[in-house]
């Protein structure tokens, strides 16, 4: 039996999502209405990292967007910024050649 904490997730402590579905447009008789991003400043587990398909220049190319939310009493600024330089790297590299498999590519310094 693992040490159960209640500080935690109870079933993960990773979440990572992407939204690539197209957000409704809503509409109402006489009335404005705009969809608005709620940031609470307290993450929802330990890790979480999310991923939206935003617009870009060439409407056939959509880009990403991405957000991540940690949990302050397990990671400090420094380490989540490593993990989404190494994260871009594998993304570069993918776009780059899609043939290449994740596990090649190199998440160490360049230079």
């Amino acid at each position: 039996n693992p040490v159960r904490s209640t500080s935690h997730h109870p079933l993960f402590q990773v979440a990572t999502v992407l939204q690539n579905n197209a957000r409704p447009e809503m509409a109402l008789d006489g009335v404005s209405v705009e969809q608005l991003a709620v940031f609470t400043r307290t993450a929802k587990f330990d890790l979480d990292i999310e991923l939206s398909e935003v617009p870009g220049e060439d409407p056939g190319a959509p880009m990403a967007a991405g957000l991540v939310m940690y949990a302050t009493d397990l990671y400090d600024r420094s380490t989540v910024e490593r993990l989404t330089g190494w994260f871009g790297r594998v993304i570069e590299a993918v776009v780059a050649d899609a043939s290449v498999a994740v596990g090649e590519v190199s998440l160490l310094d360049r230079g």
